[in-house]
């Protein structure tokens, strides 16, 4: 809708019609429920990405602490045997493939 004045001004023409005053009027209210409409969606989304961000921080701490786990425990059981420290490297890598798997399946990348 195509106004002669926005509406903040018109009321103080005295030259517009009743019509033209009452269309500014809808036009105004329209505007501002469209600003709020705006305003909410736009923390919405904010809110998402906080929340997203927290849980892939989350994740990635759970993944770390698994992985130094079987790491402190799989070194202190290997001992001194380079057999034993080469396996506990291996499923080492392997934990850290599934947990990366599984974060850029949850979180892209």
């Amino acid at each position: 809708m195509s106004l002669p004045v926005p509406f903040h001004n018109a009321a103080a023409d005295s030259s517009l019609s009743a019509r033209q005053l009452m269309q500014a009027q809808a036009a105004d209210t329209s505007a501002e429920l469209e600003v709020y409409r705006h305003f909410l969606w736009s923390r919405v989304l904010a809110e998402k990405e906080r929340i997203d961000s927290e849980t892939a921080a989350e994740a990635l701490e759970a993944a770390l602490h698994a992985e130094l786990k079987l790491l402190r425990g799989g070194l202190a059981e290997a001992g001194q045997s380079a057999a034993g420290i080469e396996r506990v490297a291996r499923k080492l890598e392997l934990l850290a493939s599934v947990d990366d798997r599984r974060f850029l399946r949850r979180f892209g990348g």
